[in-house]
Order: C-alpha cells, then sequence, then structure tokens
C-alpha cells in the first residue's frame, strides 16, 4: 500500500508542473481567444452535438456567460449552432474547420515544445514516460469517466 501511496503523491506533485507548462505554450497560441472561449472549443470538439447547458457546466459557468462565449466564437466562425432535431428548444454544438485548425495549431506547436523539453531525456527514459502516461490514461482517461475532459459534463 505505501507504493500505490507514493505513485499517488509523485503524480499530485508532477501533473501540476507538467499542466501550467502546457496551458502557457497553449495560451501563446491560441489566436487572441479567452481562456474561456479556448476550453469551449477543446470540450465542443471532443464532446460534438452537445448542448450551451453541458458546455456550462464544464466551464463553471452561468448560462448567461456561457451563452455569450459562444455567440463570440460562432460570430468569429468557430462554432456552430443546430437546432436538435429531439428537442427544438436546444442547440447542438459543433467546431467548425476554423475552429479545429485554431486547435490543431496550439495542440502541434505545444507538443514541439513539449518534445524539446523531452529531447534531453534518453530514450529508455522517454518510453518510460510514454508508457506512464498509457497506463495514466487508462485509469484516468476512459470516455465517459468524471474525471476525463470528454466526460465532465456528462455526468
Amino acid at each position: 500500500m505505501p507504493q500505490v501511496r507514493d505513485c499517488a503523491s509523485g503524480i499530485l506533485e508532477a501533473v501540476p508542473y507538467t499542466i501550467g507548462f502546457i496551458r502557457q505554450h497553449m495560451r501563446k497560441h491560441r489566436k487572441g481567444l479567452s481562456v474561456m472561449q479556448f476550453r469551449s472549443l477543446v470540450w465542443v470538439e471532443r464532446n460534438p452535438n452537445n448542448t450551451l447547458s453541458a458546455l456550462a457546466e464544464f466551464l463553471g459557468a452561468s448560462l448567461p456567460t456561457t451563452s455569450r462565449i459562444v455567440a463570440g466564437l460562432v460570430a468569429n466562425g468557430y462554432l456552430t449552432r443546430v437546432g436538435r432535431a429531439d428537442d427544438r428548444r436546444q442547440v447542438a454544438l459543433g467546431i467548425t474547420e476554423s475552429g479545429r485548425a485554431v486547435l490543431h495549431v496550439a495542440w502541434s506547436e505545444t507538443r514541439e515544445e513539449v518534445a524539446r523539453h523531452l529531447g534531453g531525456l534518453s530514450d529508455d527514459e522517454q518510453a518510460k514516460i510514454a508508457e506512464a502516461m498509457q497506463l495514466l490514461m487508462s485509469v484516468f482517461g476512459s470516455k465517459g469517466s468524471a474525471h476525463s475532459p470528454a466526460g465532465q459534463a456528462k455526468d
């Protein structure tokens, strides 16, 4: 049992630094979008045809605030709002090719920065990190998990 707690402590210590690094570099490439707008794009890409309410829950924002965020993203051509066939009072959110392009650039540029930092590690160390990330995804990253980015707002 002490080994599992040491593992958990290691994750809790390392992940915030890793997330901070990733956020810093994602911000450089988000094309002038606010953090909330960028997070909205990411969420809608991972959760296509979902509702404004679900996005608001994910963002931790009110419906009026989320509606304003989405309206700006629609006006800029990054998101679409389409009436849902099953409930005409609700709209389904979708991401456009322009929205995907913004995300792709931010993701690609950040991935390259992470790769530059990992480049100083040996092949064996890089393989250990890759294996550890696969293990973490198998524990925390399943679709529908309350802890996964895709599953957060669907619970």
